[in-house]
């Protein structure tokens, strides 16, 4: 969670807290409420981060897999820590990636109904029987 944002020229720093009270400090990796590492990232990151997500929307897209390994090659070079993240996520399910950059099918339909039904179960916790969950559920209340 956020608690404080300052702005200065060139520079924008925050000052964030865990919602979770056994969380982890992503620095040095100690149990604490509080963030102990900084990262440092300037405003032009900003303009690089955008360039590369753009060009991934884009791939997207246009179904363009084959510009994949030059585009992880890319957001490697630079050094985003966030997106090398990303990057290596990526590396690891590589197949299915450009499988889903290939193929003008979608999963989308599907996982919106999963979302609809996870929204129903759960505005319906404690208080809804399964008859209920089920009626709702098929008849789109």
């Amino acid at each position: 969670m956020v608690e404080l944002v300052e702005r200065t020229v060139g520079q924008i720093t925050m000052h964030a807290r865990a919602r979770a009270v056994d969380a982890r400090c992503p620095h040095c990796g100690s149990a604490s409420r509080r963030v102990h590492g900084r990262y440092l990232r300037r405003l032009s990151d900003a303009a690089v981060v955008t360039g590369h997500v753009r060009d991934f929307a884009t791939m997207m897209q246009d179904l363009t897999s084959h510009n994949l390994p030059a585009w992880m090659g890319r957001v490697e070079d630079d050094e985003l820590p966030a997106l090398r993240s990303l990057v290596n996520g990526l590396r690891r399910d590589q197949e299915a990636v450009i499988a889903g950059l290939t193929s003008p099918w979608s999963s989308g339909q599907v996982e919106g109904q999963n979302t609809r039904v996870k929204r129903i179960k759960r505005d319906g916790y404690g208080r809804a029987d399964f008859d209920l969950l089920r009626a709702r559920i098929l008849h789109r209340t």
